[in-house]
């Protein structure tokens, strides 16, 4: 982790306590036949990254249908989530 993170405190799941998210985007999306909202959050220095539930990468993702994801624009970038 970088040296500007050295005085904010990291949650398990890797979320800055007392850093500024932006919301980019609100979408629902269709998990195991139940609809869930989602938020997509950017975090403006893009080093650290949630790690939880939905997360880039998580199983979360794998049993939303390809092209739902590619409507929501679902891309594992830095700084978003």
């Amino acid at each position: 982790i970088s040296s500007s993170f050295e005085t904010e405190a990291i949650t398990r799941q890797k979320l800055v306590k007392g850093h500024a998210y932006s919301i980019t985007a609100a979408r629902q999306v269709h998990h195991q036949g139940s609809a869930v909202e989602l938020l997509r959050i950017r975090n403006p220095w893009g080093q650290v990254e949630w790690t939880g539930a939905w997360s880039d990468g998580s199983k979360e993702w794998s049993a939303v249908e390809p092209e739902e994801k590619q409507q929501l624009d679902h891309a594992a970038e830095d700084g978003e989530f």
